[in-house]
């Protein structure tokens, strides 16, 4: 909205069939949209900015979803190994880890949040592309998504509470500090596996994904070739 805009607003959805275009990989569509008022005292137009969009084959396009997996997987794998390092300081007490063990928390918090985001763009891509099938979008979506979303309400809840707890020990409860710090240590070291478990069910996943887009590609050089065989016999 423009500020400080008193004049009408409108809104228009329309839809543009590109299976007209016969648009075949490695081409490029550039869209923008165009408006026109009415205004009877000097009608006016403006366009918005171009967006320049690549045809690429589905292999193309699933290579390039597992490879936003790949960089999630990883990203989830670093986060696993810092709850790993800081587990080890908030078990002996580690005056830094007591500081910014709640701040840690939060963070990976973020981070995980941000993962099951990405990862359901990545399913929603592949559903409307049609990549892969039904079985492995559930599969993303119930052991990747799902699950990244319960370490967030669950096991990080809890990391960041007992974090928390450590912290306020460490200035007002000396005497409760040991067990305290060990048990945020105990809620780091639950996070860190339950990352690291979604982290190998993702790499299963990627993996089964890789085998059936070889498959679909051998089939459809299969295809091609039995096509071609009929023709030249045809002929």
């Amino acid at each position: 909205a423009l500020e400080g805009f008193s004049g009408k607003r409108a809104e228009a959805e329309g839809s543009q069939p590109l299976a007209e275009l016969k648009l075949v990989p490695r081409m490029a569509l550039t869209l923008w949209v165009e408006a026109r008022d009415g205004d009877p005292r000097g009608k006016k137009a403006g366009s918005s900015p171009s967006l320049q969009l690549r045809v690429v084959s589905p292999e193309q396009l699933l290579n390039e979803l597992l490879r936003r997996l790949y960089e999630e997987r990883q990203q989830l794998e670093r986060m696993a190994r810092d709850e790993d390092d800081l587990a080890r300081e908030l078990a002996s007490q580690g005056e830094e880890a007591l500081r910014r063990g709640p701040a840690t928390q939060r963070d990976v918090a973020k981070v995980v949040a941000r993962a099951a985001e990405h990862v359901e763009r990545v399913v929603v891509e592949m559903i409307s592309n049609q990549i892969l099938d039904q079985t492995n979008w559930n599969r993303l979506r119930e052991q990747v998504v799902a699950a990244l979303e319960g370490v967030g309400s669950e096991e990080l809840t809890r990391a960041l509470q007992a974090a928390e707890a450590a912290q306020v020990a460490q200035a007002s409860e000396p005497e409760a500090l040991p067990q305290l710090s060990q048990d945020a240590a105990d809620a780091a070291r639950a996070v860190a596996l339950r990352l690291r478990e979604i982290v190998e069910r993702m790499g299963r996943i990627e993996e089964l994904a890789e085998v059936v887009a070889q498959l679909k590609r051998i089939i459809r050089k299969q295809r091609e070739l039995l096509d071609k065989t009929r023709k030249e016999r045809g002929q």
